[in-house]
């Protein structure tokens, strides 16, 4: 029987891509014992394929436990083919391990029943007709450090939406009859007219998942929630790209969107930190074309968003 220790750091929304990848794992090896030790253990919850999962982090007898597993790592984003803009995430991730391809890209994410009723207990007060819809137009940075997320000095992909653009497209969801929720750190800047998450804490990823299975729709960045998305097996969700891109990290379930006509140099999936990425004299890389590939129409997006979920009824043609 293999021991099998699968390793992963990085973002929530990358730990929530592992978990097809250690599925794929689990199906290479399917009487093997797998542990995974990952940035953000929430995202391997209630996995019955995945046998214990561990904090990247100091754990007390870890290695007593671990000393005699093969452990299973790989980083895809160095992998040429997704810096390329050629591959999906995923793929490169299982190719550097020696795994099948999947034919599903996203990640798996299990809620049990009390994780699935959380929502009442966040917005106790809260009794609204309408459906819900869930707008994150900010991320990248991480869970537990939400002060980076104020740090103009951070290296961040250009996938951020101008708060101004952001608001006028709450504002147009809101009058077509939704309550928007806006998921979001409590260091960063709030959207009107929407609901929010507690200010007093940092919500747990798991009640974040919890949110978004309630939600009808979705108008997302290329951060967690999308993937998260996808992960509940949820669709249709419009997610706006920059300088990321959807052929290494999106969903053909999803409405995929972007600039092409305001930047000529789309999907550059600069600054890459892990290939060292930066302009000279110590200075950070800067988007030359000053992040255009966010300043997004909002009507357009918009308009994406109720061809989905609030179509125009046809008007019968009178013989």
């Amino acid at each position: 029987m293999e021991h099998l220790l699968f390793r992963s750091s990085g973002g929530l929304g990358k730990q929530i891509s592992a978990t097809r990848v250690v599925k794929q794992l689990k199906f290479k090896f399917p009487d093997s014992i797998i542990h995974v030790q990952t940035s953000y253990p929430e995202a391997f919850t209630n996995l019955k394929f995945v046998d214990k999962f561990f904090p990247l982090s100091l754990v007390p007898y870890f290695y007593e436990e671990h000393k005699n597993f093969k452990v299973i790592e790989a980083e895809p984003y160095l992998n040429l083919e997704y810096r390329q803009g050629k591959k999906h995430v995923v793929d490169a991730w299982c190719e550097m391990l020696g795994l099948d391809i999947p034919k599903e890209k996203y990640g798996i994410i299990e809620l049990d029943e009390q994780e699935k009723n959380i929502i009442e207990t966040i917005f106790m007060n809260l009794k609204l007709a309408v459906p819900f819809v869930a707008v994150q137009f900010t991320g990248g940075t991480s869970y537990y450090t939400p002060q980076d997320a104020n740090d103009p000095s951070r290296m961040k992909h250009y996938r951020d939406v101008p708060h101004p653009i952001a608001q006028k497209i709450v504002d147009g969801i809101v009058q077509k009859g939704k309550a928007v929720i806006q998921i979001a750190l409590p260091t960063e800047k709030k959207l009107q007219n929407c609901l929010y998450l507690p200010d007093n804490q940092i919500m747990s990823p798991r009640n974040l998942f919890a949110i978004l299975d309630k939600c009808i729709g979705g108008i997302f960045i290329d951060s967690f929630c999308q993937h998260a998305w996808a992960a509940l097996g949820k669709k249709d969700a419009v997610v706006l790209w920059g300088g990321t891109n959807p052929v290494n990290l999106g969903y053909e379930n999803n409405i995929n969107l972007y600039n092409k006509e305001n930047c000529e140099n789309l999907h550059c999936n600069r600054p890459n930190s892990f290939m060292f990425d930066f302009i000279g004299n110590g200075q950070l890389w800067k988007c030359p074309f000053s992040a255009n590939c966010m300043k997004f129409k909002p009507d357009q997006v918009i308009n994406e968003f109720v061809n989905i979920h609030a179509p125009v009824p046809l008007t019968p043609e009178i013989v």
